[in-house]
């Protein structure tokens, strides 16, 4: 996957993010359809893990666009923000790290400039860990991955991913037979279909802005 430009970006974040959202919106018409009370508690149940899917998904797969973008601007490494020279060097940092040999690290610091001045190279697809449990503390870490700010608004959504999406999630994907409300559900629904469209639009304005570079 090459993605060069702002209208590549764009395309794959517009193709991955309606595709779900219409799977999602399939689910919702269907459940408010629905007038028997355990085909609606089972939809209800089994919404949970198809809004988590794609919550999970779309993050995970729009930070690998964004981060293949970044390393297609073909710039040496000096002219990226530190996360994105650290990304590049992730392997040889954690090497060193459990070393003690000085040779060692002298060899990450001399990755470290020869980075300065070449092309940087990162490998975008291994870089990007969720961790299959997607909790605020792992989003973010994604966060500052990706050199993104974790604003107020993702901060005021902690106890919704942490104890709704993610929490009822996890415990009907291990087995739990936990009912899920109606109203429960169109509260995770709405927070999924907002922070989708919340991520999707951080990304571009990243990319546009050329928030990645670094101003020094």
């Amino acid at each position: 996957m090459k993605i060069k430009s702002l209208l590549e970006l764009q395309d794959r974040l517009d193709k991955s993010l309606s595709h779900r959202k219409m799977e999602l919106t399939a689910l919702h018409l269907l459940i408010n359809r629905l007038e028997n009370t355990i085909e609606i508690d089972t939809i209800l149940r089994a919404s949970i893990l198809v809004m988590y899917s794609h919550w999970e998904g779309f993050l995970k797969q729009s930070s690998v666009i964004y981060i293949n973008f970044v390393y297609h601007q073909l710039a040496r490494g000096r002219d990226f923000n530190s996360n994105f020279i650290a990304l590049a060097l992730k392997k040889e940092i954690k090497s060193a790290g459990k070393s003690k040999k000085t040779s060692e690290h002298t060899r990450l610091v001399n990755s470290f400039l020869n980075t300065l001045e070449q092309q940087i190279r990162i490998d975008c697809e291994s870089l990007i860990d969720t961790e299959s449990n997607l909790s605020s503390r792992v989003l973010e870490e994604l966060f500052k991955t990706l050199g993104i700010a974790f604003d107020d608004y993702w901060r005021k959504k902690t106890q919704m991913i942490d104890y709704k999406l993610l929490s009822k999630r996890n415990l009907i994907a291990h087995g739990g037979l936990d009912r899920i409300e109606l109203d429960e559900y169109k509260d995770i629904y709405n927070f999924v279909i907002e922070s989708l469209n919340k991520f999707k639009t951080t990304i571009e304005f990243c990319a546009t802005n050329e928030a990645y570079k670094n101003a020094v």
